[in-house]
């Protein structure tokens, strides 16, 4: 029988001061950082773990989602999505999101992707308006909210509707952002250019920016 080595108690989080108060930064700083499945990978197989087993460091509804999503991540994809039709479920969902917004870029942006207009658009200003939002992070949800637009079955009407409801100065970023997926060898194809073009048409933001 082969041996294997696992790992019975260990943590994934974002950390803030304020949620783990409870790490003295003097004494305990080597896990007073944010703490991922990526760096557990890392860690455990640098030192022959082979499996490992998430504990509970929240009594949080967006930590449990967090964990599972770090272990089945297209199952998560549909309970999440799943009958998000309110301001308020959005900003629930945006909420969990957040949390595993680091490194899973693609996870979060597949599962705003199958919301509508209105929710979606909830969802990405719930991400702008948090103060933990990191540039890189940004720069994610900026690409995010480009792509969400660019879907063939979001039309440049519902894409300005969007972009229209953002802050000025995220919009004013995502607007910059279109013209670099205009230029010459960014954009997929003229119909990408041409539904830009329609959906700067549309904005509010086309009297502004």
């Amino acid at each position: 029988m082969t041996a294997h080595v696992v790992d019975a108690h260990h943590h994934l989080w974002r950390y803030t001061p304020e949620t783990h108060a409870w790490i003295d930064p003097g004494s305990m700083g080597a896990i007073a950082r944010d703490f991922s499945a990526a760096d557990l990978e890392a860690e455990a197989a640098a030192v022959g773990v082979d499996a490992a087993v998430a504990v509970q460091a929240e009594q949080t509804l967006e930590e449990t989602h967090a964990l599972l999503a770090a272990q089945n991540p297209d199952q998560l994809k549909t309970l999440l999505a799943d009958d998000v039709s309110t301001e308020g479920q959005a900003k629930d969902l945006a909420a969990i999101l957040f949390v595993i917004l680091p490194n899973n870029k693609d996870f979060v942006g597949d599962v705003v992707d199958s919301l509508d207009r209105r929710r979606a658009g909830d969802v990405f200003q719930f991400f702008y308006d948090q103060d933990g939002l990191s540039n890189d992070d940004r720069d994610d949800v900026d690409e995010m909210v480009v792509e969400y637009m660019l879907q063939e079955d979001v039309t440049p009407e519902d894409a300005a509707k969007l972009l229209d409801n953002l802050d000025k100065k995220d919009a004013k970023r995502i607007w910059q952002l279109m013209d670099e997926y205009m230029y010459p060898g960014k954009s997929a194809n003229e119909e990408t250019d041409k539904k830009i073009n329609e959906i700067k048409s549309e904005s509010i933001w086309s009297k502004i920016f």
